[in-house]
């Protein structure tokens, strides 16, 4: 089995490829997936595909994305896509193919994630197929919410998904970041959810190839030098619709001014527009984005309507052209000069005669382009170090350290550590330090678990200095029963990890509680008191054939006399009644005991009879016996009769006769939940609080 590596493991449901990046949303999707692997994320890519060439075939460029992912699937749409509204807005789910849930059903059942980030609000109820443990991150790309009624406004029919406040809020209330395009959006979502809400504005400086002096040497625009503006689109009504209403106001300003301009459009938009414009020219589709921005002297964005940020003026930053835009087309950048945030349409136009006619330095429009650029940067970069800290926040896992091969569940230790283990890891995700010589095969280990074989110390600090930010605010805990490494404790202690201790106590018929309390070091918790001893269900190899009427008694290896007289009388009883009696020996530190642990869970005897002395542990008979289903009573000489038996004149033999006739049994405080309730809440309000070190001194309490 290979030993496990640091490495976060991110999963990204999109309905667009990040290749090859012809359309926004492309870009935004590219954007991210660049971040996660930045940040060290093995990554895995569903793909439910919206966009066109996906309709009739698989795109020769499938190869190309398979090779980048960690794991990558297609899945198949059993839906109409693009489907209207049923009502007036969308439902959030209405997009909802059910073929993704049993995809995510089936992925996450065989590969651990960290992080799943889903793009899109009509695809968040893919959250709810994620485990417990991993961090949800929703990028919306646009707000939904009132998309409709702003389109009807320049009168246009509404397109793609559009729905209402209510319907949106459900998608971002599943989530557990929310990221929004631009920051007036992230105010808006900030009303709609308490949800974290983070504004990521698209921008990528490797968008543009190699840099243009532009400035050195300010160009002079005339008939025979004609100044080159382009826009470049796909084709959506919000593009369709803003460049036919530019393409008319501009004709007018052209023929008024003579002015010297060539309109440069590409993408598919140019489908939909006039091609009779003689200052315009229309190239389609381009094969090569780089032939497009070098040949162009600034980028127009004349948008009066649109939804999100506009992914075309961030290419256009980072290509460092000049952008000329409205206000709607400029918003989530920064603007620096007047020209790349105009009030109207008609604003643009006069813009660009006077740069046509050199009345506007074209030097001051690159300048301002730089500082837009340079702003988009480090807004880029503010909100993905607020994404990256909620995404380290969120790999908190459990690290549980044991020198046991406890994965056979070959003795009563063995079957409560595996159960411990099972357990914390519904809490959050949990990292098993393996000490022992033995390896786990890859059959014994659960999907839900990952090991590290360790046998060093010298290894153990190497791996943890690694792992430290993981660990660093939930802890660990640890259940070693020798020290096989025995700096591990000051090894986690110098990285600031809380250690908890999993105490296995010998008794458990007594009534207890679980108390949290803070060590002498600041930085860890002890889980004291011997309660988390019970298992939590029955082990494994116990049969589950029909037990026969019998009593089993179970004795110290050397019986005292009280011990000699008790086991005769339950004897003479029992048979009385006609049962048959059968002894057992309780070796010392039997919960350690291979052969004891298989003898007691094979035992058939329906009834049993526990000795209880200092030396013998028999909180482990008695918590397996209750899973069992097996009454049993337990008798010491130091108490009389501590089961509650109403009885006239109470006396150790008509106890154990009304035990053993089936009219009283034993009770203990213990149960099958003492100290674990304690234990979730626990870690959980240490996975849920950033700054867990005002949990250190709390205290808390179950009674069992």
């Amino acid at each position: 089995m290979k030993h496990l590596h640091l490495t976060r493991s991110a999963l990204v449901l999109t309905p667009s490829p990040h290749i090859p990046r012809e359309y926004g949303n492309r870009n935004r999707v590219f954007q991210t997936i660049g971040f996660l692997k930045s940040f060290g994320y093995t990554v895995s890519c569903l793909l439910y595909p919206f966009d066109e060439d996906w309709e009739r075939a698989v795109p020769p460029y499938y190869s190309d994305l398979t090779a980048e992912f960690d794991y990558f699937a297609v899945i198949p749409n059993s839906k109409q896509l693009h489907q209207g509204a049923a009502g007036y807005h969308h439902h959030i789910d209405e997009w909802w193919d059910d073929n993704i849930g049993q995809h995510l059903k089936w992925l996450f059942q065989r590969k651990r994630f960290d992080l799943f980030f889903v793009n899109y609000t009509f695809f968040s109820k893919a959250f709810e197929f994620a485990p417990k443990g991993v961090f949800r991150v929703l990028d919306t790309h646009d707000l939904f919410t009132g998309r409709r009624e702003t389109f009807e406004r320049f009168g246009v029919s509404p397109e793609f998904f559009y729905t209402n406040a209510q319907e949106e809020t459900k998608a971002f209330d599943r989530a557990d970041t929310v990221i929004a395009i631009k920051q007036s959006e992230r105010e808006l979502l900030r009303t709609m959810t308490a949800k974290q809400v983070i504004s990521i504005p698209y921008w990528d400086h490797t968008a543009g190839g190699a840099a243009i002096d532009r400035i050195s040497a300010e160009p002079q625009f005339s008939h025979d030098r004609p100044l080159r503006l382009g826009f470049i689109g796909a084709q959506n009504s919000v593009n369709i619709v803003n460049i036919r209403t530019f393409l008319k106001t501009m004709a007018r300003y052209v023929a008024f001014y003579n002015a010297p301009v060539v309109i440069v459009v590409a993408g598919n938009v140019c489908r939909q527009i006039d091609s009779s414009y003689e200052f315009v020219k229309i190239l389609g589709r381009i094969p090569n984005i780089k032939d497009f921005y070098q040949n162009i002297d600034a980028v127009i964005a004349p948008l009066e309507f649109s939804t999100g940020i506009k992914i075309k003026v961030g290419e256009a930053l980072a290509w460092q052209l000049p952008v000329l835009a409205t206000q709607n087309a400029f918003d989530g950048f920064q603007p620096f000069h007047s020209t790349q945030s105009e009030n109207s349409v008609a604003a643009v136009c006069a813009s660009i005669v006077r740069l046509a006619f050199n009345e506007i330095s074209y030097k001051q429009l690159c300048l301002a382009a730089r500082r837009s650029a340079r702003a988009a940067d480090k807004a880029q970069d503010a909100g993905f170090q607020q994404l990256r800290e909620s995404a380290r926040q969120s790999a908190r896992k459990i690290l549980f350290i044991t020198d046991r091969p406890f994965w056979h569940r070959a003795t009563y230790v063995d079957e409560l550590v595996a159960q411990t283990v099972e357990y914390v890891s519904n809490v959050a995700p949990t990292i098993v330090i393996n000490l022992s010589s033995e390896e786990p095969s890859p059959a014994q280990v659960g999907h839900a678990i990952s090991y590290v074989q360790l046998r060093s110390d010298a290894q153990f600090k190497i791996w943890l200095s690694d792992a430290a930010s993981f660990f660093r605010l939930i802890g660990s805990i640890h259940y070693v029963s020798s020290q096989s490494v025995p700096g591990y404790m000051n090894t986690m202690d110098e990285h600031c990890i809380p250690n908890w201790n999993l105490c296995i106590g010998p008794t458990a018929y007594h009534a207890a509680s679980v108390v949290l309390s803070g060590e002498s070091r600041k930085d860890s918790i002890l889980l004291s008191t011997g309660i988390l001893s019970p298992l939590r269900y029955a082990p494994l190899k116990s049969p589950n054939s029909v037990r026969t009427p019998g009593v089993a008694i179970w004795v110290a290896s050397e019986l005292s006399e009280w011990e000699t007289l008790i086991s005769s009388l339950i004897e003479t009883i029992s048979r009385g009644y006609g049962f048959p009696v059968a002894r057992a020996v309780i070796p010392d530190y039997a919960e350690f005991d291979t052969s004891f642990f298989s003898t007691s869970i094979q035992d058939r005897s329906d009834r049993w009879i526990l000795l209880r002395r200092g030396n013998v542990a028999e909180a482990f008979l008695l918590y397996t016996a209750q899973y069992l289903n097996i009454r049993t009573l337990v008798l010491a000489e130091d108490f009389t009769c501590p089961e509650a038996i109403s009885l006239a004149t109470p006396s150790v033999s008509k106890s154990i006769s009304a035990f053993v006739t089936g009219e009283g049994h034993a009770h203990y405080a213990g149960g099958s939940n003492s100290g674990w309730d304690a234990l979730w809440q626990a870690l959980e309000t240490r996975l849920t609080t950033p700054d867990s070190t005002a949990q250190l001194n709390s205290q808390v309490r179950i009674s069992a």
